[in-house]
């Protein structure tokens, strides 16, 4: 589907969709050309107003005021998460998933729900500073969460599970510590299967550095200290 948008930066494609309850006001449709910066709001706002081209649709004129909860998911099948209304788009798909879901709110159901409200179109939020400030916070938390490195549990040291290629497999853990690297939430799973693989060249390496520098083959500074070496 072709994305034409007005004035805006082309960084991504979302697939976007407006809901009133379980009415469905804009059918699931690609949508690009919002800027690196822009929120969702922003971008609801750039939708609602036809800032970005959807065709010949229009955005319905006696729900321009309604308040709006947005939610993210991996496909249009998958479970959505809530997120606020100030969250950067770029930043907010790249975790939660590439399907954006905009739910128009009626005043007696936004009083029971608990996610973020549309500002008024003059700029001037609906929630106090306290709130606004609490937001940021919550958001400047979820991206902490995501960007936070660490790494596997060591083996532990127990006389019925040691062996060498496991204490070699803690050292690659110290070695990594120590230089301060690690990994993030959503590549953890491939970084313990680095490790391992890691822990498996050495083992096989190790104990044949001699030889292959006897017959001039280069070895890697890593196992050349012998750091790791278990004898």
């Amino acid at each position: 589907m072709a994305v034409r948008s007005k004035g805006l930066f082309h960084v991504a494609l979302i697939s976007a969709q407006i809901r009133k309850g379980s009415t469905v006001l804009l059918p699931w449709h690609i949508v690009g050309g919002f800027s690196e910066k822009c929120t969702m709001l922003k971008l609801f706002q750039s939708i609602k107003n036809g800032s970005i081209d959807l065709g010949t649709w229009v955005f319905p004129e006696k729900l321009r005021d309604l308040p709006i909860t947005v939610s993210v998911g991996k496909s249009k099948t998958d479970a959505f998460d809530n997120v606020m209304a100030n969250m950067n788009v770029v930043q907010t798909v790249s975790l939660f998933g590439h399907y954006v879901r905009f739910n128009l709110v009626e005043d007696k159901d936004q009083k029971r729900s608990t996610a973020c409200e549309m500002p008024s179109e003059s700029g001037t939020e609906d929630s106090g500073a306290e709130s606004g400030k609490a937001k940021r916070n919550a958001f400047e938390v979820l991206i902490s969460g995501a960007r936070k490195l660490s790494l596997p549990e060591p083996y532990a040291a127990d006389g019925d599970i040691v062996n060498n290629k496991r204490v070699l497999y803690n050292r690659v853990l110290q070695m990594l510590q120590k230089a301060g690297l690690g990994f993030t939430p959503t590549n953890f799973d491939q970084g313990k299967t680095l490790i391992q693989t890691i822990t498996n060249c050495i083992w096989t390496i190790d104990p044949n550095i001699d030889t292959l520098r006897e017959r001039s083959f280069y070895v890697p500074f890593l196992f050349e200290v012998r750091i790791l070496k278990i004898k």
